[in-house]
């Protein structure tokens, strides 16, 4: 696709908490691309993907995004034009459905998005514009946070344990979505995930992340025939050993 998402390109791109939460990684996502980091609890996933949009601010190293430094101007004028979803939502509960979407365009002073159009993105009825989020089960919301993040038109889509909250059924059916927008609307996304099947299924390439580092980096294909290293071979098992159960249980 021509008009796709940004280049992102993490320099030597340090944080440290007393201790190293993201050490000296240098990585560049090409433009358009789907790619999951994944990693146990503070690898430093989390933290390496919210030094994009500055919700943390590197010690060391810089962050550019189509070759420009994330570091040059206002935080929140980057962040209008970076899509972020995450897994508290963080949806308004006073404001309308269609009033959380505009958000973001209402802060930057651009134009009201068209609400009904986005909820048809993420298979949501129209009707829903004007309902609040209390009145919305949790795949609901997690589709307006979607449908939020869009609303900019950001070509760059950050996505922090998006899905993690939702039942099995309701995760698989919104992340499917999301991989089809994502490649209907030619983004960029960088997704945060625990779960190795749902990066070897979504993403076009899976990053593996230890103690800060980048310790395994291939395509699905790849991870799954061993060519990403001990700590990719480990977290691929899991869900290869529960296939297998499951396949037994069924023969």
């Amino acid at each position: 696709m021509d008009d796709c998402g940004p280049e992102v390109r993490f320099e030597t791109v340090s944080k440290s908490y007393g201790a190293p939460a993201v050490d000296a990684v240098d990585c560049t996502i090409a433009g358009g691309s789907f790619v999951a980091l994944v990693g146990g609890s503070g690898a430093g996933k989390s933290t390496l993907l919210r030094m994009v949009n500055r919700l943390v601010e590197p010690d060391a190293g810089r962050i550019r995004v189509d070759g420009r430094d994330v570091a040059d101007g206002p935080a929140p004028w980057l962040r209008r034009r970076i899509g972020y979803v995450f897994q508290s939502i963080g949806l308004m509960p006073h404001m309308s459905v269609a009033e959380n979407i505009a958000l973001v365009p209402r802060i930057a002073g651009t134009a009201s998005p068209d609400a009904p159009a986005l909820l048809k993105m993420v298979d949501l009825p129209a009707d829903y514009a004007s309902r609040r989020p209390d009145a919305l089960s949790g795949g609901q919301r997690q589709r307006v946070g979607v449908a939020r993040a869009l609303a900019t038109g950001a070509k760059l889509m950050l996505l922090d344990e998006p899905f993690g909250a939702l039942d099995p059924v309701t995760r698989d059916a919104i992340g499917q979505r999301y991989r089809a927008l994502h490649q209907r609307l030619g983004l960029t996304s960088i997704m945060v995930t625990h779960d190795m099947a749902e990066a070897l299924l979504l993403a076009d390439r899976v990053i593996v992340m230890a103690k800060g580092r980048i310790v395994g980096d291939a395509t699905p294909a790849e991870m799954l025939a061993g060519q990403a290293g001990a700590e990719a071979d480990a977290l691929v098992a899991v869900p290869a050993r529960q296939a297998e159960a499951i396949a037994a249980l069924r023969g």
